[in-house]
């Protein structure tokens, strides 16, 4: 901490009440710019509509549901697209949406579908057997013309899928090379919403930018960095959405989303600094909804690279950083502290597990048994967003590095834009990389296997982004997905838990809190426990505000 700074007279402070006042106006005048600006984005006042103004903090990345892996996009496309079942709103239980009914054989090897009749497209073209099996022959073969990226998710979490077939005009039926007890949950997943294949065929590469599926909204506009606008979709098959239109509003900082919630000019944010939480609950305009995630919040060290190839400085460093301290002062009870990868709320969590006690002296000793008595310099991926896992990530990453640095480690930051910032943790250019994951699904497999097994450290779409290599994790998972009996699932997913605490590809920081807060004008929404809310039940009892 510097010196303490003298300011010189009067003539300072009167300069600095000049500054101010005209920074405040700066600042609401600029309000009122964005405020008619969104009232002009259908050419008429935003009175006459009934929107929902979403204030988030950054930009999708693609709208084509099977290439992204962010929640702003899946944000997006959970209202513009729909998936054969999905999970109820506010819940995770499934239920039948492009798909009526459907029939398991006895083997568990097949899923036979009755498909919904009388579905259309926001293109006019029909949903029918042949757009199924067009979505998912795109993701299954690489040489798909239509294809379009790398199909993150499928590859992770599809190779069991042998075959996807129509069998009727309104009916397909997926074969798997193996039993996968969570199938259907998999169906559910955002990367998994069916698109119109007429669509894609039309704008080909340019499709992430163009969805178009037959979901309860419609695109209309995306300017980048900005906006994203979706219209009510008012021949929907199903009762159409109680608002007229949607609008995603890009703005990184946290705390001037939280002056535009205040000021009425979005009436919906995430993103939520823990220290404004107290203040948000005395505004009478205001409500915040909290409930429990399905999340991790994660340091991955990547284990191909000298000093995280050795067991023990991966475990120093997890010795090394005070995480309980970190929460309990940057966090103010919005997170609770990780020990495994996979959330308590989850069946198969490991209580068992001994969570990495903050210990310099032993932190000190792995070094040295590692062969780096001295220490060592290092660098650590600094996630450009913020999160319900990362709310404020310089804080977090600023306390770390002064913990490491305690035990001789000497971190250096990086960061960058988000979309390059994957791309690059996935491509395994880190040593160190903040990283977070929300559940697709309720199960332990969309944590252990997606996020550590080997299978998923393909160069440039990995999910296990600390490239750990374990035959014996493997093999547990690999019993786990085919098991029937959840008790016998349970057991093993634990045993894999024990294996991921021995090696320590990770440093495990938290499971945090869903957040969100919202001008009490809005009604009827809900958080979901395991994906990224449609908003078709949403009401604006008073749409001007």
């Amino acid at each position: 901490m510097g010196p303490p700074v003298v300011f010189q007279g009067r003539l300072v402070m009167k300069r600095f009440k000049t500054y101010f006042i005209a920074g405040v106006c700066a600042l609401f005048f600029i309000m009122i710019l964005f405020y008619h600006n969104l009232a002009g984005l259908y050419g008429g006042s935003g009175a006459k509509e009934s929107t929902l103004i979403y204030g988030r903090a950054y930009d999708a990345i693609s709208l084509d549901p099977p290439n992204q892996w962010d929640g702003s996009s899946s944000g997006v496309i959970n209202n513009v697209y729909e998936n054969l079942v999905q999970f109820s709103e506010g819940s995770s239980s499934l239920e039948a949406v492009l798909a009526q009914s459907w029939r398991i054989s006895a083997d568990l090897l097949e899923y036979a579908f009755e498909l919904r009749k009388n579905v259309y497209f926001h293109d006019g073209t029909r949903f029918d057997a042949d757009s199924v099996v067009f979505n998912f022959e795109r993701q299954m073969k690489k040489d798909h013309p239509y294809r379009l990226g790398n199909c993150e998710c499928f590859e992770s979490n599809f190779s069991l899928l042998e075959s996807v077939k129509k069998t009727g005009d309104h009916t397909v039926t997926f074969r798997l090379k193996k039993p996968y007890t969570p199938f259907l949950e998999l169906l559910a997943m955002t990367p998994l919403a069916i698109v119109s294949p007429a669509a894609v065929k039309k704008h080909g590469a340019d499709f992430y930018k163009n969805p178009c599926g037959s979901g309860p909204f419609v695109f209309k506009k995306w300017i980048r960095a900005d906006s994203i606008v979706l219209a009510r979709n008012d021949k929907y098959w199903r009762e159409m959405a109680k608002i007229d239109s949607i609008i995603f509003k890009t703005i990184p900082d946290n705390k001037l989303r939280l002056m535009q919630l205040y000021s009425g000019l979005i009436n919906i944010m995430d993103g939520i600094n823990p220290d404004d939480i107290e203040t948000i609950k005395r505004n009478p305009d205001i409500t915040l909804l909290t409930e429990p995630g399905m999340n991790i919040g994660y340091i991955a060290m990547n284990t191909e690279k000298p000093p995280f190839d050795k067991k023990e400085v991966r475990r120093a460093v997890n010795h090394a950083i005070n995480k309980k301290a970190i929460i309990n002062f940057l966090y103010q009870q919005t997170a609770t502290l990780a020990k495994n990868p996979l959330p308590p709320n989850i069946f198969g969590y490991n209580n068992e597990i001994s969570g990495y006690n903050y210990d310099i002296e032993e932190a000190r000793r792995l070094l040295k048994l590692a062969g780096i008595e001295n220490g060592f310099k290092t660098k650590l991926f600094v996630i450009p967003i913020t999160t319900m896992s990362f709310p404020e990530p310089d804080k977090v990453a600023g306390a770390v590095i002064a913990n490491l640095k305690d035990a001789g480690i000497e971190v250096e930051k990086y960061s960058c834009e988000w979309g390059e910032y994957q791309k690059k943790v996935m491509d395994g250019d880190h040593e160190m990389a903040m990283f977070v994951w929300s559940a697709d699904i309720p199960d332990p497999d969309n944590f252990l296997y997606v996020l550590l097994d080997k299978d998923n450290t393909v160069k440039g779409q990995a999910q296990n982004v600390s490239f750990y290599v374990n035959d014996v994790l493997h093999y547990t998972l690999m019993k786990a997905q085919s098991a029937l009996d959840v008790g016998e699932r349970a057991a093993l997913y634990k045993k894999a838990q024990e294996i991921i605490h021995e090696d320590s590809p990770w440093v495990p920081m938290t499971h945090a809190n869903q957040m969100i807060a919202f001008r009490n004008s809005v009604k009827n929404i809900k958080l979901s426990p395991v994906t990224f809310e449609c908003y078709r039940n949403i009401e604006i009892t008073d749409a001007g505000m």
